[in-house]
């Protein structure tokens, strides 16, 4: 089966939806993913790239910290809202104090927030059906997931306030929402971290990380339109 790839989180621009959303912290982390069927229980481990277990020599620790919450999670899948699926995939980012870039420090204590749920229609297609981000946070409640900094519409002085440093987040900010059954995204950096990032790789315009994603500055510097 396909699994599919969370989405690349667009940077916010006046087309966003003018509609309540909340705002979790972004961590700089990796995004990884883990399958779960119905039928056959917990199943593979994937980064955007690549499926991997836990002999992997930069994510296996991922492999332990998703399954300590394995039963949880089996009592989410069992949730009413679910039931009609058969096979769902979480999504989390997996980190530590110094991950920066797409990179981690192997002496780090790791750690993962679960950020998203996604259900696969009765054709198994690989298209992304997100949940509703007002029902992540119930359904998610005692386990770890982003902090929530802000709930309402964005407003000028939000996406400012962020970018200024005036939240108490390192990255930024995933702004989600749900609109028309789907849910829409988009992203707000600190000018702090655009900062270091310019700073650490000057010398490069792409780079490679771990999870074998190609990396550069037109994808993490903002660009306006609208």
């Amino acid at each position: 089966m396909e699994i599919p790839t969370y989405p690349k989180i667009p940077w916010y621009d006046k087309l966003v939806p003018d509609k309540p959303c909340i705002a979790f912290e972004k961590y700089d982390g990796t995004n990884l993913a883990w399958h779960y069927n119905r039928q056959n229980g917990f199943q593979d481990f994937y980064t955007r790239r690549r499926s991997f277990d836990n002999s992997d020599a930069d994510f296996g620790n991922a492999c332990q910290l998703f399954s300590n919450y394995q039963a949880p999670l089996q009592k989410i899948y069992q949730n009413s809202y679910l039931n009609e699926y058969d096979d769902l995939v979480v999504y989390a980012e997996y980190f530590g104090p110094n991950s920066f870039g797409g990179f981690h420090d192997p002496k780090d204590q790791m750690q993962i927030v679960f950020l998203d749920l996604c259900f696969l229609n009765s054709s198994n297609s690989p298209l992304l059906d997100l949940i509703s981000p007002f029902i992540f946070t119930k359904l998610f409640t005692g386990l770890p997931t982003p902090k929530v900094i802000y709930q309402g519409k964005i407003t000028g002085k939000f996406t400012g306030d962020v970018k200024n440093g005036k939240y108490p987040v390192n990255e930024g900010v995933v702004c989600k929402g749900f609109l028309n059954n789907k849910v829409w995204m988009c992203k707000i950096k600190t000018q702090k971290w655009l900062d270091r990032l310019q700073q650490s790789f000057k010398e490069k315009k792409k780079w490679i990380a771990p999870d074998q994603i190609e990396r550069s500055f037109e994808d993490e510097l903002p660009q306006e339109k609208g």
